[in-house]
């Protein structure tokens, strides 16, 4: 539009100026007439008069008298001193001045006439077009906003259901080889061949552990979907940190035959010192990591440090570490840092990091300078615990 419009007005500024030299030849040329037409014409009255009016024009020359005296002329010829304007209308001199005035005038109404209307158009066609345009974006961005929310719902659905749907046979198969190791333990005092039972409860073991890996995994699945649809309302409970570290270390799932000791250690000015966070969830996000860390580690140490405006929770171990090409995506879904295979690795962290950023906190994650295993820094906001009177 703009380039239109330019173009456009450079046509009209060339018209106009093509006009006022076209307006100056005709008055030139006009005048050149005149002249013409008066030096003749003396020249056929009185032939002296006429040459020497020729030889003034050529030469430029006046005599003696100087062109100020033009009244003095005027009225020594019988004329009044307004004698030139009386002949600039009686000799219609003006004529010339008037047509190219007209011309001059209409050229540059017309011109900025068709400049404007030529601008309120074109804006007005733009405004409208950008109008029609912002009109059809919004309803595309409100039909893909609402494909968005169904689809992400039907996937949410899907989610759950599948998971309900795998949950269900997993705990009929739980009641089974419970009911099964129980006929075993029956079997093995009835009968002496030790080998045999202890084979068939080795077996039911493992299928024990695998059923619930799957059942944990399913379980933080779901609990990811819930967290994602935003089913989940944070309760605030006034939680003591030391007293609720102790509490989350005696839950952790013993993965690795008791091997791993967990040394808890807190450094608050205050013993009523406080973060306000849901209880249960933020358990399940500490022990997700302290579960992760103690798989392949002897030792790990849990620091929490209280000041005045936050709580940082350090969980160390002394395992394996990760690998530097996965550490900046152990916290993505499906994603494990560590070198060996586990299930809960690749949700539990993710779910971890969803709810610690819930409480307004954040979680990140290095491996240790002495390159034995990783620690996992927890940022909490602080809370005061009001005291009892």
């Amino acid at each position: 539009m703009e380039r239109a419009l330019k173009k456009r007005m450079y046509i009209y500024t060339g018209v106009l100026l093509v006009s006022i030299i076209a307006a100056v030849a005709v008055i030139t040329i006009y005048y050149e007439y005149r002249l013409r037409y008066m030096v003749t014409s003396l020249y056929g009255q009185d032939s002296q008069a006429g040459k020497q009016l020729l030889y003034i024009l050529f030469y430029g020359t006046h005599g003696n008298i100087p062109v100020s005296d033009y009244p003095k002329v005027l009225q020594e010829a019988g004329y009044t001193t307004n004698g030139a304007w009386y002949m600039f209308l009686y000799g219609k001199v003006y004529i010339p001045f008037l047509i190219v005035g007209v011309i001059v005038v209409f050229v540059i109404v017309l011109a900025i006439y068709n400049i404007v209307k030529i601008g309120h158009d074109d804006i007005y066609s733009y405004a409208k077009e950008l109008k029609e345009t912002n009109e059809n974006l919004s309803q595309e961005l409100a039909a893909y906003k609402s494909y968005m929310e169904k689809r992400n719902k039907q996937l949410q659905d899907y989610t759950e259901n599948i998971a309900h749907q795998i949950k269900t046979p997993l705990t009929a198969l739980s009641l089974s080889l419970d009911m099964m190791g129980e006929t075993i333990g029956d079997s093995a005092d009835r009968q002496n061949n030790n080998t045999i039972m202890n084979t068939l409860s080795d077996n039911l073991n493992e299928c024990f552990r695998q059923t619930y890996r799957i059942r944990d995994f399913i379980v933080r699945l779901l609990k990811l979907s819930r967290m994602e649809s935003g089913k989940i309302v944070f309760t605030k409970d006034d939680i003591n940190v030391g007293v609720f570290l102790e509490e989350v270390v005696s839950k952790v799932p013993v993965n690795n035959d008791g091997r791993t000791q967990c040394v808890i250690t807190t450094d608050c000015d205050d013993a009523d010192y406080c973060i306000n966070a849901d209880e249960q969830w933020l358990s399940e996000a500490l022990i997700n990591i302290i579960q992760n860390c103690s798989e392949e580690a002897e030792h790990v140490d849990i620091t929490a440090v209280c000041n005045r405006d936050k709580c940082i929770i350090t969980i160390k171990d002394d395992g394996k570490g990760i690998d530097k090409d996965k550490i900046e995506n152990v916290f993505n879904r499906f994603e494990s840092g560590k070198s060996y295979d586990s299930m809960h690795a690749g949700i539990g962290l993710n779910l971890s990091k969803l709810i610690i950023e819930a409480h307004h906190g954040n979680v990140s994650v290095n491996n240790n300078e002495d390159s034995k295993g990783v620690s996992f820094r927890i940022m909490l906001p602080k809370y005061v615990m009001k005291r009892k009177a």
